[in-house]
């Protein structure tokens, strides 16, 4: 019998086929084992290449990609661009740190009321995301959760919420931005950490239950504001403070620019920060107070640069006074030494200012600026001081302590103290003590001008180029000097 030798090229034709259908039947069982995997102890996520969603299931939370000095590659890394949805199980208790950073196609997000924390920039840089409902149940939101997200404009907060960290909103500016609560109490109870963690910022509208928060009335149950809580909130127009509020912390009110008018129920002038009502343009708005509590207001900041300070049933007070009789005398206190407009040898710099004004018994006067003069040539304003009344009856003698130290002339040096009744402003220097009769027709506000560089620096006469000017009415301006 002769045998047949078979075909090589046949054999390798038929083993080469063979390995390609095997190839083609096993491809997509290996697609699917690089689109899941596991994301925390008891957790596991799924993507789906043709709908471009990302699934977590399980139960507990989710590990962190983020250490302190690296961020780690996080299992969809090669998904990254692709990933349209994120829907987070029921069971699932944290979303980690940079869990979803730079999905930059994520548009919709689906979190479990089972969730109480959002980590780290877990979504920052997803540009494309314009919503976000966060359930109830959720206590903090991580420093940087949703910065950088340029196209949110609605936000839905639950009552739950206790902490917003960091930079949690940052670089989430949209206009027509929605913030959603559920009540002003539990908006309250929210701890900002700083300015750029607050959803509000940079005019976004708060609206309680469906309505815009246009006249905001603090609850009664409410005695202190805390820091940034209202910051940048551009639906605030009316701000109603009841009798027991006794605090405002730092930027609780920060750049509400649409606020007109502030109604004060309490008798002493609640506590402030600098910046509780910076850019606030409170010089446009008006301040309405008890009758009883006019001079606590007008002396103190900042309820005392308000435009209109009015009563509560809505009277000017400053229309109470008739003719008006001055008698201001200035004395310079030096080194603790009184005398009258002249230095002792060896004083460099001035300590303090005594203003003594007759007949104002029935009236209220603050102090709002003291310049130091070198015979024509101003020398600067005394940078700050605390006004403090020592003697009362027909003449109000006050003290004004300087907390910052100015060089004084080495020539015959004077003063000029500007000064208000009510709301009423009047200018007398030292060179001419004595009395003078000011009449109604003569009590329209001077107004004096401060010049600062670019850079914020005070100067004393304008340079060339470009200066900032702050009038004593507040409003500032830019102007041009050849």
């Amino acid at each position: 019998m002769i045998l047949s030798r078979p075909n090589s090229n046949k054999y390798l034709f038929v083993m080469k086929k063979q390995l390609i259908l095997l190839f083609i039947i096993m491809l997509p069982l290996v697609a699917k084992a690089d689109q899941s995997g596991k994301c925390g102890e008891n957790l596991t996520w799924t993507f789906e290449e043709s709908t471009g969603s990302l699934t977590i299931t399980g139960s507990g939370a989710m590990y962190d990609f983020i250490t302190e000095t690296l961020w780690k590659e996080v299992p969809w890394e090669n998904y990254l661009d692709k990933i349209l949805t994120v829907v987070i199980g029921d069971g699932v208790t944290s979303i980690g740190d940079g869990a979803f950073r730079k999905c930059t196609g994520l548009i919709s997000i689906t979190i479990p009321n089972s969730l109480t924390s959002i980590g780290r920039s877990a979504f920052d840089g997803c540009s494309s995301i314009t919503s976000i409902t966060i359930p109830d149940g959720v206590t903090t939101i991580s420093n940087g959760a949703f910065q950088n997200c340029r196209k949110l404009n609605y936000i839905k907060i639950p009552k739950s919420l206790k902490y917003i960290l960091g930079n949690a909103f940052k670089g989430c500016y949209t206009s027509n931005k929605s913030v959603e609560i559920e009540d002003l109490e539990s908006w309250f109870s929210i701890y900002f950490e700083q300015p750029s963690c607050n959803p509000l910022l940079k005019d976004g509208f708060l609206y309680e239950k469906g309505v815009v928060v246009e006249d905001l009335i603090i609850p009664d149950t409410i005695t202190s504001i805390g820091p940034s809580v209202f910051y940048g909130c551009g639906s605030i127009k009316t701000l109603i403070l009841h009798k027991n509020v006794t605090s405002i912390g730092r930027d609780a009110f920060d750049d509400c620019k649409n606020i007109t008018k502030v109604y004060c129920y309490s008798e002493k002038a609640p506590q402030t920060d600098n910046s509780s009502f910076s850019n606030t343009y409170i010089e446009n708005a008006s301040l309405y107070i008890p009758e009883s509590s006019i001079t606590e207001y007008m002396t103190k900041e900042p309820w005392c640069k308000f435009g209109s300070i009015l009563t509560l049933s809505g009277e000017d007070p400053s229309t109470s006074i008739n003719d008006i009789n001055a008698n201001l005398n200035c004395l310079v206190q030096w080194n603790g030494n009184q005398s009258t407009i002249v230095k002792p040898w060896g004083s460099n710099y001035a300590r303090g200012v005594d203003v003594t004004i007759d007949n104002y018994s029935d009236v209220n006067i603050m102090v709002t600026q003291i310049d130091v003069y070198d015979n024509e040539t101003s020398m600067g304003s005394i940078p700050s001081f605390e006004q403090t009344e020592i003697s009362g009856g027909s003449k109000k003698t006050f003290s004004f302590s300087v907390s910052s130290k100015i060089s004084m002339p080495s020539t015959l040096p004077w003063v000029k103290v500007h000064y208000k009744i009510w709301k009423k402003e009047f200018i007398k220097d030292s060179r001419d003590p004595g009395t003078s009769d000011i009449k109604e027709e003569s009590c329209s506000p001077v107004l004096f001008s401060n010049y600062y560089t670019l850079d914020g620096k005070q100067i004393k006469s304008p340079r060339k180029g470009v200066n900032i000017v702050r009038d004593s009415n507040g409003k500032t301006k830019k102007i041009v000097v050849k």
